[in-house]
């Protein structure tokens, strides 16, 4: 909150937005923002789009041909953007993040991303595993993903 005005009696806030902006603005953050807007500009965002859908089906595609693997969400691009979230049965989803990192340096979040509510309705009381892709990923990256969470789920 900024304040117009105080004294010993109390205070007045100022009106308008100012008064929820309080404190020195994030220039840094906004000149980072430009920059990052201008970089995509010059890509072409339909670039960017383009390359997260191929690698959201070629996940989604390869995580359905693993027995144990529960996928969550859209089965196709269509309706989704590069993140995929999954479980493989019998094994936390902590478990899972932890085994990925171990073993080929992937990292993912896990658990009920600030959604508890949504994971209780699934039934999913520990979370999932959720994977997101970016125009840094690269298809080798998602093969090593998909082949990683094989060698997992296949010890159960």
């Amino acid at each position: 909150m900024d304040i117009k005005d105080s004294n010993t009696e109390g205070y007045t806030l100022t009106s308008g937005y100012k008064r929820y902006e309080a404190g020195t603005p994030n220039i840094s953050g906004a000149i980072g923002l430009a920059q990052a807007v201008k970089y995509l500009d010059n890509l072409g965002i339909d670039v960017v789009f383009r390359h997260e859908q191929k690698l959201t089906t070629r996940l989604l595609e390869g995580l359905a041909e693993i027995d144990k693997v529960n996928v969550y969400g859209p089965q196709d691009t269509e309706n989704r953007i590069g993140v995929v979230s999954f479980t493989i049965d019998l094994i936390h989803p902590h478990e899972i993040a932890y085994l990925l990192d171990e073993r080929a340096a992937i990292l993912v979040r896990s658990g009920d991303h600030c959604c508890i509510p949504l994971m209780k309705y699934m039934g999913l009381e520990n979370g999932t595993v959720r994977a997101s892709l970016y125009l840094y990923n690269t298809p080798e990256e998602v093969d090593l993903l998909i082949e990683t969470i094989k060698e997992i789920a296949r010890t159960v």
